[in-house]
């Protein structure tokens, strides 16, 4: 996990959030098609992708072997 820094942007559009040093985790996809226009749902999130996403999680966390 990496703390989240880098240049001051000056180009137009919304200010970025500020920086606090503080770590973060995102997940991230190849397939461009994941993406959604719409805002984040935590509940429908739980709902239909959460057992898979913890499934990937322990996945990864495998094959760093934090768990056996």
């Amino acid at each position: 996990m990496a703390t989240v820094s880098g240049p001051s942007s000056t180009t137009s559009g919304p200010s970025p959030p500020p920086r606090t040093g503080r770590r973060g985790r995102a997940y991230i996809s190849a397939d461009p098609s994941a993406a959604s226009a719409e805002d984040w749902d935590a509940g429908r999130f739980a709902a239909e992708h959460l057992s898979a996403y913890l499934g990937e999680c322990a996945g990864w966390a495998a094959e760093d072997g934090r768990i056996g």
